[in-house]
């Protein structure tokens, strides 16, 4: 698990890089403006979530406030949601990004 939490670190760094970096880069701009590079770290969070719902005993996830907690204390709990904070960090940032190029206002 310690793998796939920093492969997804990694994985959002040029994505950032770029936008604070290189904000008229034309390479920037078209990458940006595709969705892909948050619907892969959709996807792995989804699969993250699936895999801890889907329990082998049968037994649902326990949806209470404790129960949270406890799968947050978790390395497998915590990837989740570290992958949750970053898909949507990166779809915000994505967001403020493209209006920023479309009213031409300073990075």
């Amino acid at each position: 698990m310690e793998i796939l939490f920093n492969l997804i670190n990694v994985y959002v760094i040029p994505f950032w890089a770029m936008m604070i970096l290189a904000p008229h880069w034309e390479i920037t701009r078209r990458t940006m403006k595709q969705i892909w590079p948050i619907v892969i770290l959709a996807v792995v969070y989804a699969a993250l979530l699936v895999s801890q719902l889907i329990s082998p005993s049968g037994v649902p996830l326990d949806l209470s406030l404790n129960g949270i907690s406890t799968l947050l204390g978790n390395p497998s709990g915590a990837t989740i949601g570290w992958a949750h904070f970053l898909a949507f960090d990166l779809f915000v940032g994505r967001w403020a990004y493209l209006d920023s190029r479309e009213r031409v206002l300073p990075p």
